[in-house]
């Protein structure tokens, strides 16, 4: 036997004897790590799983909601978007609460409808949602004749660089117009003017409102 050999034989039983050693002092501690790597996996998956089939199962009753709504049968569909939003997982309980205000705007109950959006704006934790909502809220208001209410909803958007600056600026532009505040909303529809990023249909109603507001000074 080689001297090399006789030392790899050597250095084998040496980490056999300590592996037997390690195995006696924490065997039960290494078996029970290992047990808890699975177990915990497999919850983790388990949740997965669940939280998956949940966000599925919200989402066919949205859509379903909503085919009937369209369909025109406002009472059943409202009550499942009501159910969705009491019970619903995910964004689907604030998808249930704008597409329940959208409805509301139609049937003209736009006070309703605003309370529903501010909902949204008060409970959601994503900002898209919460944009849209503020300015859905603020043209329900204004067409519940809340102007207050309509311009403090929209007041943060209004900024240059928000992407709903326009929008905002039209209802807070109508809201001091409703108000009779003539030069607050000449301001207000001036700047979607001369906006670069303002799109054409809105900048038509805002210079349909300017020839109002002229045609409002010209006659004082």
């Amino acid at each position: 036997m080689s001297d090399d050999s006789f030392f790899r034989e050597v250095d084998e039983e040496l980490r056999s004897d300590r592996m037997q050693e390690i195995w006696k002092r924490y065997g039960k501690v290494i078996i029970g790590i290992a047990v808890a790597v699975v177990v915990l996996t497999a919850a983790y998956r388990g949740y997965i799983y669940y939280k998956t089939q949940q966000a599925q199962a919200a989402g066919d009753v949205f859509i379903t909601a909503s085919h009937l709504l369209e369909e025109g049968k406002s009472e059943e569909g409202t009550k499942m978007l009501e159910e969705l939003v009491a019970t619903g997982s995910d964004q689907y309980p604030f998808l249930a609460d704008m597409r329940i205000a959208a409805q509301l705007v139609r049937d003209g109950k736009f006070e309703e409808a605003a309370t529903r959006y501010k909902a949204v704006v008060e409970g959601s934790t994503e900002l898209q949602f919460k944009d849209v909502a503020r300015i859905r809220g603020g043209y329900a208001y204004l067409d519940a004749e809340k102007y207050d209410q309509a311009s403090a909803m929209v007041a943060t958007l209004s900024k240059t660089g928000e992407p709903y600056r326009h929008n905002a600026r039209e209802v807070l532009g109508l809201a001091a117009w409703k108000s009779g505040d003539m030069k607050a909303a000449e301001d207000f529809f001036l700047s979607i003017i001369e906006d670069e990023g303002a799109n054409t249909s809105i900048k038509q109603r805002s210079e349909i409102m300017l020839d109002l507001i002229a045609a409002a000074k010209e006659n004082s």
